[in-house]
């Protein structure tokens, strides 16, 4: 009898490891998605982004393991900085890592590169002189930080599958055709990127799926909404299917707010994205 319950352990035991190690090696077989970029991928304006924002919601119908370093304020420059890395180097720095170990990377960057700075000199130029010298100026910035990131990440991890988002306008009044001008003119850039490193990386034409709809995008005029996450999550499954790197079209179900047991300590993480927001306008 004692004979018969040992085998049983045994049989029960080697059952558990095999099981343990066909979980793993199926875990480890899951693509690993990388978010690098803004406020915009970060989820900013979201009270549960950690549910709600659009990487988060490719990576669960793709079953994708999903690392979003995005955050508020970061730059297409920033970007570009945290990218430069030599063999000499005594350290990695954690961003190349985080490339390293990724197979696709979505990236959105060119916002901030516009807002920072002295936004209300731009706008004035621009909206009252019709001059939009200090945005051309920006706007050529972002073309050769683009096109260095792009290099970059290919040099890092040329086996990667890097998606860049286009830009959208999310204003609808006064400031709305500036920021049409601005938002066209970077995608520009990114196409002319696109054409000079062909097969580097694939765009997702993010202001085009948005459009000028105003159901997509948040009351502060900047990020988009639930829905525009939504919407935009569509985009990149759509582009990601075509690539023959995902199976769905159709993100999952979003939570509602009353699936959010700590709705007022997501509300103050929302209200300090703002501030750091705002504070960038006032440099």
């Amino acid at each position: 009898m004692k004979k018969i319950f040992s085998v049983l352990i045994s049989a029960i035991l080697i059952f558990q490891i095999c099981f343990m190690t066909a979980s793993a090696v199926e875990d480890n077989e899951n693509l690993n998605l990388l978010v690098l970029g803004d406020s915009i991928a970060a989820g900013t304006g979201l009270v549960y982004p950690e549910e709600c924002c659009y990487a988060s919601l490719i990576a669960k119908a793709e079953n994708y393991n999903c690392r979003n370093a995005a955050y508020s304020g970061n730059t297409a420059r920033s970007l570009k900085w945290s990218l430069e890395y030599s063999s000499d180097y005594d350290y990695i720095p954690f961003t190349v890592k985080y490339v390293m170990d990724a197979d696709i990377i979505i990236i959105s960057a060119g916002g901030n590169d516009l807002l920072w700075g002295n936004l209300v000199e731009k706008l004035n130029q621009a909206l009252f002189h019709d001059d939009y010298t200090l945005i051309d100026f920006l706007i050529e910035e972002y073309y050769r930080n683009i096109k260095e990131i792009v290099m970059s990440i290919n040099k890092i991890n040329p086996e990667a599958t890097l998606l860049i988002q286009t830009l959208y306008n999310p204003r609808f009044d006064v400031l709305a055709n500036v920021y049409q001008y601005a938002t066209d003119n970077l995608n520009r850039m990114l196409r002319k990127v696109e054409q000079e490193l062909p097969g580097y990386f694939h765009i997702v034409d993010v202001a085009s799926d948005l459009g000028r709809n105003p159901f997509y995008y948040s009351v502060d005029t900047l990020h988009p909404n639930k829905a525009g996450h939504y919407a935009i999550a569509k985009s990149y499954l759509r582009v990601l299917n075509d690539l023959g790197l995902g199976t769905e079209l159709i993100p999952p179900r979003q939570p509602t707010i009353f699936e959010i047991p700590d709705y007022f300590d997501k509300l103050m993480s929302v209200i300090k994205e703002y501030m750091a927001v705002i504070k960038g306008f006032l440099n």
